[in-house]
Formats: C-alpha cells, sequence, structure tokens
C-alpha cells in the first residue's frame, strides 16, 4: 500500500516544476464552510476512500472481474487464479478508472500481483486501504487537492 502511495505521489513532484496543465480538485475548503464542517466533510472523504471504496474495487475488479474475463462461471475458479489477458485487462481498465491513469495501471498490476501471490482478497483489499488512507492524509497535509 505505501509502495502504491509512493507510485501514486512521485510522478506529480517530479512533473510539477514542467507546469503542465492546470489540475484541479476537490478542496473543501472552497464552500465556505465552518472549520468544524470542513473537518466533517475531509473526515467522510477519508473514510470513504480507505474504508468503502477498496473494498467495493477489489471485490470487483479482483475477485469478480479477474475470473469472468475467463469464465461467466467465475465462483468455479479459484480466488488468485492467473490468466495472463484476464490479469493484465483488468490492470488496465483499473487504470483508466482513474484520473492518473498510468500510475493506476501500476497500482492495478500490482494489487492484482498481490491476489495472484496470497490468493486471499483481504491482502488485497488492505493494501488499497493503506494507499489510499496514506493519499487522503498526504492532500490534506500538503493541501495538493489534485489528488481529490
Amino acid at each position: 500500500g505505501v509502495v502504491v502511495l509512493g507510485v501514486w505521489v512521485a510522478p506529480e513532484q517530479l512533473l510539477a516544476p514542467l507546469k503542465i496543465g492546470a489540475a484541479t480538485g476537490f478542496d473543501p475548503y472552497r464552500f465556505g464552510l465552518s472549520p468544524a464542517a470542513t473537518w466533517a466533510v475531509i473526515a467522510v472523504r477519508i473514510a470513504g476512500a480507505a474504508l468503502v471504496v477498496p473494498v467495493m474495487e477489489e471485490l470487483f475488479w479482483r475477485a469478480f472481474l479477474m475470473r469472468y474475463m475467463v469464465r461467466a462461471d467465475f465462483l468455479a475458479l479459484p480466488l488468485g487464479f492467473y490468466h495472463p489477458f484476464a490479469f493484465f485487462a483488468v490492470a488496465v481498465a483499473f487504470g483508466f478508472e482513474h484520473d492518473r491513469w498510468l500510475v493506476g495501471i501500476v497500482a492495478g498490476l500490482v494489487y492484482g500481483g498481490l491476489l495472484v501471490w496470497r490468493r486471499r482478497l483481504l491482502p488485497c483489499i488492505v493494501a488499497h486501504a493503506v494507499t489510499n488512507l496514506g493519499l487522503g492524509i498526504y492532500v490534506v497535509a500538503t493541501r495538493n487537492w489534485t489528488f481529490w
């Protein structure tokens, strides 16, 4: 999870001096809410990203789609079943679901590789949650809202 966080943030830091485009993001301060309400919005945003998103995405992308692409009766295949086309197709699709698609593909490869290696979904969910929690903390600490 921490490795994927580094992969996610590093390119942004390396390319920042080039000032390519004008990225925007979700800035919770732009609504003019009270400090308590703003922090409540931030807490809900981080909780959703760290607790809900990893479970839903890992269930869909890796527990379901990675096997369904091989066999419609996906439950007949064991969790962590490796098929090269399905593995890479899911990683690419997962990447394109994210605005930073290239690092999203890398994340998809890491989480998919973890599933194939461990043959359990929980390590993927935990790694994904660590990535998202770390990214949320990074965003709040640096106020680099472009990651949201």
